[in-house]
């Protein structure tokens, strides 16, 4: 059951109110569910207007703003999802990649932790770096070097930010028992 109530856009002060309109307007009409409430970690986010601002605008330069190839991005974010097991997150970015026709197996790989057997060099790159940065907050200078060869010195600094963002996300939807779409309360 989620901790926090779902809260109506209209019982906000001015800055829940402009975060809210940011989150619609970035995200899309889809994240207002049936009752009126934002989903996913928008609702927690909502009850500190300036951190939620902030996070809001690093979850839209991580998502859409980066050099990175659409796939390595979701593999990424899969990756750290699936590692913090937020399954509300992993829920809507599996989808996400299926329509990116990421296979089924490397979903699955993903979501047991291990390392998918079917990636291009680079997505292999970009995940391993990805777990290595997840179990020791940093990459050792082999790893950051097959990244820097890959995906440049701005990839490089995306993926840590992806990193650090969906870690973020995942710890807001874990603490605050966001449940995922579908699910029982």
């Amino acid at each position: 059951m989620d901790r926090l109530r779902g809260l109506v856009r209209d019982e906000l002060d001015d800055d829940g109110q402009a975060l809210w309109d940011e989150i619609v307007r970035t995200r899309g009409a889809g994240v207002v569910n049936a009752e009126g409430h934002l989903i996913g970690p928008f609702n927690p986010l909502l009850r500190s207007p300036a951190v939620g601002r902030h996070l809001q605008a690093l979850g839209t330069a991580v998502r859409s703003e980066t050099s990175l190839d659409p796939v390595v991005t979701e593999i990424v974010i899969l990756t750290i999802v699936s590692h913090w097991n937020a399954e509300f997150e992993w829920q809507m970015h599996a989808a996400m990649a299926k329509k990116l026709d990421v296979p089924e197996s490397v979903l699955e790989a993903l979501w047991l932790g291990r390392a998918p057997e079917v990636l291009s060099d680079s997505q292999r790159v970009a995940h391993v770096a990805c777990r290595q940065i997840l179990d020791s907050g940093s990459l050792d200078q082999s790893m950051y070097s097959q990244v820097e060869e890959a995906f440049g010195e701005r990839g490089a600094v995306e993926i840590v930010a992806l990193c650090g963002y969906y870690s973020a996300v995942a710890f807001v939807i874990n603490t605050f028992a966001v449940l995922p779409p579908g699910s029982a309360s």
